[in-house]
């Protein structure tokens, strides 16, 4: 399974891949960077910032990454968290996916929505491993000594 971040504008409209494995992050999608690149904020600024906010809307529609609702997360109220539950499950189901936006390569928002989106997939996969509830039962009694 992949994800690659790629540029529009930069693949010449023939390079692009199957509509089918395309995800459209740019503004104004849901998964879009709603930091922009000014004077006074750097690239380097606007992903920072952007990574801080997505954490926070991850947090905001109580996504724990090691179990994913399949539904429930309103995509009125969390759009960016409906949209990166979509994206991740469309990612399980086709195995390759094409994060499309203008900055690649360059640093991108896209960066932080691989990694959000990979982070997710092995808590997926730690979790789903017999003893892998993430229960510190273990450790617990291993520390209640003696």
């Amino acid at each position: 399974m992949t994800i690659h971040v790629i540029n529009r504008y930069h693949m010449g409209g023939a390079g692009l891949p199957d509509d089918a494995t395309q995800i459209n992050i740019m503004r104004p999608s849901p998964l879009g960077n709603p930091f922009k690149i000014s004077s006074a904020h750097s690239r380097k600024f606007v992903v920072a910032r952007f990574k801080l906010w997505a954490e926070e809307e991850i947090e905001r529609a109580k996504i724990a990454s090691k179990e994913l609702p399949d539904t429930g997360i309103s995509e009125k109220d969390h759009p960016f968290a409906h949209a990166i539950v979509t994206t991740f499950f469309k990612w399980e189901k086709v195995g390759k996916i094409y994060l499309v936006c203008c900055c690649a390569p360059q640093a991108c928002h896209g960066d932080v929505i691989k990694e959000i989106l990979e982070r997710f997939k092995i808590n997926k996969i730690l979790t789903s491993q017999p003893g892998g509830n993430g229960s510190d039962d273990g450790d617990q009694a291993q520390s209640a000594g003696p």
